[in-house]
């Protein structure tokens, strides 16, 4: 927003993702697998909560009053700590890791994106370039089942990022062997 930045005396923080939500709050991830909910109308303090399972943050998005997390999970191949990591955004209160359904590749991120007149989640699967797993490409979340639907995969694609240009065209940003 142009605005100088605010130290908020946390030295020790490797932060290296962030999201905000729609009354200002700054949700911020750091290599320890924690996250941090930062409210800058009300103090300079810090809300910590540790996502449990899930390790190596590389996203976050905030939705209907949630903050999903994207975890990358293990190097070089994962052990059940890729996935989706669901925090309540008022309370800082980790709800739940919901484990990605191909646990030999990397979720890279997770975006809000417009599905069929509604908001919805989608991750992108890297896929594990490094070993020659093929990834999914973007992979849409079903919150009320609380699962990955990976059924549009007609191209494997290693992705690490995307937009939305339309309700039904994407960019999708590869990392290819």
């Amino acid at each position: 927003s142009g605005e100088e930045g605010v130290s908020v005396g946390q030295s020790s923080m490797k932060l290296n993702w962030g999201c905000k939500s729609p009354d200002g709050k700054v949700a911020m991830t750091d290599e320890d697998s924690k996250l941090y909910i930062w409210d800058p109308a009300s103090s300079s303090s810090m809300k910590s909560t540790k996502l449990e399972t899930m390790t190596t943050p590389v996203g976050c998005v905030y939705l209907d009053g949630l903050i999903y997390v994207a975890g990358f999970g293990t190097w070089q191949t994962p052990t059940g700590d890729t996935g989706l990591a669901i925090v309540n955004a008022s309370t800082g209160e980790f709800m739940k890791f919901v484990p990605y359904q191909n646990q030999k590749v990397h979720v890279h991120n997770v975006f809000a994106f417009q599905w069929k007149g509604s908001t919805e989640l989608f991750v992108v699967d890297l896929g594990n370039p490094w070993t020659g797993v093929d990834g999914s490409g973007l992979v849409r979340f079903d919150r009320s089942k609380q699962t990955f639907v990976s059924s549009s995969q007609a191209v494997k694609l290693h992705a690490r990022s995307a937009v939305q240009l339309s309700d039904d065209e994407f960019m999708i940003l590869t990392q290819e062997p």
